[in-house]
């Protein structure tokens, strides 16, 4: 009786009607991301050579990769592979060849037509309950939920695109294989998590845990049935631990012995069971698993191997979308609205009562529930769910308002879909109007694209930049630059890139920069720490890691030889995460002593259209902070907590950045901050006496460079760059 009351109307339809229904959801997902685009038009910071630029870093990791085959001049880059190796790279570069399109426009445009393909496993899942309109409803939903409708936006090109339709793919197989009883959608799924690695290279886990729960739950529902366990052999046999090629071939010849029925039924139970014992034995998904949980937890945390070690801080914890911000905030995420994100737990809850093979879905729904343990980035995982268990609640409503209309069946179905497509579209509209309201900018903008196109004009291909990762991919991009550090490879190096910047020793800050570019080169691994080669030169000198990078700031260090020429990159955008830069090579400036660590350097940066002090002689930094250039104090708190400025310094840049002049002010204090007075920024930055003294402040603020050491050969407004001297 209860399985009855919760039933949706069942309604069968054609195929064509399917599609049309599958083709009305898809449409709605472009029509939503192309009516965001007119924001965007006019800001000449969004344009490239005439072309809108990407709004997200990650995007130009891709773009290099397809730039790169597109010249022929693959192979001077360690950190890009080859552009047949994935499909988000593979596909712009034949849409490039084919139609001549410039790749920018490619890049620019797909997300939409990608990620909108969503809708496709999400009307077919409800199909199989036979109620596609909630299909319908549930695509709409889903495909323009705020979380991932932000991050598969014009211009958003990552795997996010993929990340999330792909599993809800092999969910979709599974349930079908259920739901119909056949074996050949299992065979399906097995196409799928072979392929899934090339949509998304980090879907393993996700199609371990998919496959995972698929076994177990044939194992408890369907055990006396023998397509399961043949099922059940074919999944389990696709996520052993052995080459792709093997498992394939192992697929093909256990299907053909079970459609052939060479194989008895005991035998086929006996091959399922020592599969799946196999499968969980040899597979890394759930080491794999595991690591991804400690690292999105970890947040920050350093990690120490023994005496001498130093902290390596986990950057998950700095990165905004790794932050877990008020609930509020995660429900608008996920379904709209905190009232939208109740109703789709408690909907999917109430569906996967009626309808159990959704329980097939559950690890989709665990990785985006992961997102209040992991952050924001989780959060796509759990759109569809939401979408899926909101919608469902709106149709079960209509079908109780129906039973208010005349005895009709036919008036009682039609009533009932209008009511739960009208209730779906008031679920539907905070997430449309979230999406429209994104913010509408390019993470790179013209300026400082500019900035690495012109370091990259200056430098030989194969050259290296010191940057901080996050310039690490429009390196690639704009630059043709190689580096270190970037988006997917910021773990170990960036203590030394870190204290590159924040060394007072311009010697030590050269060596760094050498050995780094040297090292990870010489290792000719794409993604090898070079630390793993530097602690390796620590070892065999006898000396602890922090004594070696000390040793670094001696006239005699050691250096390797010469293989190509190095460059120190600091973009001006640097000086507004200075402090959480710095965060990663504090343990190296200090160390502990008697059990206790100083205290962190100080630094306040602040940006106003145009800080002028008032009748008082005060600057308002904000946030509570007040200047008295009069005093030389600087006022912080509420309570007023007074900080003694030994110093002004108004730096100005002329002839578009090209010349840097300043004027520093001694106040009568001996001691204290330093305050700098950016005025073509209209900036302020205030500063310890440890962070003044870091080649941040003095190479780049302050144009202060050891020209023994660095040839200073780019500067404009938007940055610097500086050759290092061997």
């Amino acid at each position: 009786m209860a399985r009855d009351a919760l039933s949706l109307p069942e309604t069968s339809l054609r195929w064509w009607w399917i599609a049309l229904l599958v083709l009305l959801a898809y449409g709605f997902g472009l029509l939503i991301r192309f009516l965001w685009l007119p924001g965007l038009e006019g800001k000449a910071s969004a344009l490239w050579e005439g072309h809108y630029s990407l709004t997200v870093a990650d995007g130009y990791f891709w773009a290099a990769i397809v730039q790169d085959a597109v010249e022929g001049v693959s192979g001077h880059n360690l950190r890009l592979p080859s552009v047949e190796r994935y499909a988000i790279t593979a596909l712009p570069y034949l849409a490039t060849k084919v139609t001549s399109t410039p790749l920018l426009d490619v890049l620019f445009y797909l997300p939409p037509f990608i990620a909108s393909l969503i809708v496709v496993p999400t009307v077919l899942i409800c199909r199989l309950f036979k109620a596609p309109f909630w299909g319908l409803a549930a695509a709409c939903m889903a495909v323009v939920g705020a979380s991932y409708s932000f991050r598969t936006l014009l211009g958003y090109y990552d795997t996010d695109m993929f990340s999330v339709t792909v599993p809800l793919v092999l969910g979709w197989l599974f349930i079908h294989s259920v739901v119909k009883r056949e074996l050949s959608a299992s065979l399906w799924a097995v196409v799928v998590i072979a392929l899934g690695p090339f949509f998304y290279d980090r879907i393993a886990p996700i199609t371990f845990a998919l496959s995972l729960g698929y076994i177990g739950y044939l194992a408890v529902f369907h055990r006396s049935e023998d397509w399961a366990w043949s099922s059940a052999i074919l999944i389990g046999v696709m996520q052993v631990g052995a080459p792709l090629w093997l498992r394939l071939l192992l697929v093909v010849v256990l299907f053909v012995s079970i459609s052939a029925a060479w194989l008895k039924p005991s035998h086929i139970k006996v091959l399922a069971v020592a599969t799946a014992i196999t499968m969980v034995a040899t597979n890394p998904g759930l080491t794999t698993i595991n690591t991804q949980v400690d690292g999105y937890t970890e947040r920050g945390m350093g990690k120490r191997a023994g005496a001498g070690d130093l902290r390596m801080i986990n950057v998950a914890g700095l990165i905004r979308e790794s932050k877990i911000p008020p609930f509020e905030q995660m429900a608008e995420r996920y379904a709209g609205s905190s009232v939208a994100l109740i109703l789709g737990l408690l909907g999917f809850l109430l569906a996967a009562l009626r309808y159990r093979p959704l329980l097939l879905l559950m690890p989709i729904a665990a990785l985006g529930a992961f997102a209040f343990w992991g952050g924001l980035r989780f959060t796509i995982y759990g759109v569809p769910i939401a979408a899926i268990g909101a919608t469902y609640l709106a149709f079960l409503a209509g079908k109780l308002v129906a039973k208010l209309l005349p005895d009709r069946e036919m008036w009682r179905r039609i009533g009932g879909a209008t009511v739960g497509l009208a209730l779906s579209a008031l679920l539907i509209a905070p997430n449309v109007e979230a999406s429209l309201s994104r913010g509408h900018s390019t993470v790179v903008r013209n300026g400082e694209a500019k900035l690495h196109q012109s370091l990259g004009k200056l430098a030989k291909p194969g050259d290296y930049a010191i940057a901080w990762w996050d310039f690490g991919y429009p390196l690639y991009f704009f630059g043709r630059m190689n580096a270190v550090t970037d988006g997917s490879k910021h773990g170990k190096d960036n203590l030394l890139v870190s204290q590159a910047h924040f060394t007072d020793s311009p010697r030590q800050a050269r060596n760094i920069a050498i050995w780094l570019a040297e090292g990870f080169h010489a290792a000719g691994k794409r993604s090898r720490p070079a630390t793993n080669t530097l602690w390796k030169l620590a070892r065999e000198a006898d000396m602890t890691r922090r004594e070696w990078v000390a040793n670094l700031a001696r006239p005699d260090a050691p250096l390797p030889d010469r293989t190509r020429d190095v460059y120190l990159h600091i973009p001006h955008r640097m000086i507004s995460f200075a402090n959480a830069v710095e965060r990663f090579s504090q343990d190296v400036r200090r160390p502990k002593v008697d059990g206790k660590r100083s205290r962190p350097p100080f630094g306040l940066y602040t940006r106003r259209a145009n800080p002028v002090p008032n009748k008082k002689g005060q600057f308002d930094l904000g946030r509570g902070h007040i200047f008295d250039r009069k005093k030389g104090i600087l006022y912080r708190g509420k309570k007023k907590k007074a900080l003694r400025v030994k110093a002004l310094h108004v730096v100005s840049h002329l002839d578009g950045g090209k010349r840097v002049r300043v004027k520093s002010v001694d106040l009568p204090n001996d001691k204290g901050l330093h305050v700098l007075h950016l005025r073509s920024f209209g900036a302020m930055w205030v500063v310890d006496q440890r962070l003044f003294d870091s080649m941040l402040v003095q190479m780049y603020v302050l144009d202060r460079a050891n020209t023994n050491l660095f040839e200073p050969v780019l500067r404009n407004q938007y940055g610097a760059s500086w050759r290092v001297i061997r």
